[in-house]
C-alpha cells in the first residue's frame, strides 16, 4: 500500500509542540519517531503520514485540523471564536447575536 504524506503547516507544528511544553526528545519519544525524524517535520523537509500526524495530534492534544493552518491562532482569537467565558490572557468580547 502506498504511503499517503500529510502536508501540515511546519510552524505550526513547533507552535503546538512548544505549546504542549514538549521538547522534540520528549514528543518524538510519545509519537514514537526519531527526534531526527520530528526536526525534519518541523523544519519543512519532509512530511509526517497522515497516522504519524493523528498521533501527534494526540500527544499535542490538539485537533487534527489544526496543523494545516497557515498560522498558529493568537489567543485573542481563540476568546472570540471559541465563546469560552474563563479566566485568560485575553480580553473577553462578547459577540452580537
Amino acid at each position: 500500500m502506498k504511503r499517503v504524506e500529510a502536508t501540515p503547516t511546519p510552524v505550526v507544528l513547533v507552535w503546538a509542540r512548544k505549546t504542549a511544553g514538549m521538547s522534540v526528545d520528549v514528543a518524538a519519544q510519545k509519537a514514537d519517531v526519531k527526534p531526527e525524524q520530528l526536526s525534519s517535520w518541523e523544519a519543512g523537509a519532509t512530511c509526517p503520514s497522515i497516522p504519524q500526524l493523528r498521533k501527534l495530534a494526540t500527544v499535542y492534544r490538539r485537533p487534527l485540523a489544526a496543523f494545516y493552518l497557515a498560522a498558529p491562532r493568537s489567543a485573542s482569537k481563540r476568546c472570540m471564536i471559541s465563546g469560552a467565558f474563563r479566566q485568560t490572557k485575553c480580553p473577553l468580547k462578547v459577540l452580537q447575536s
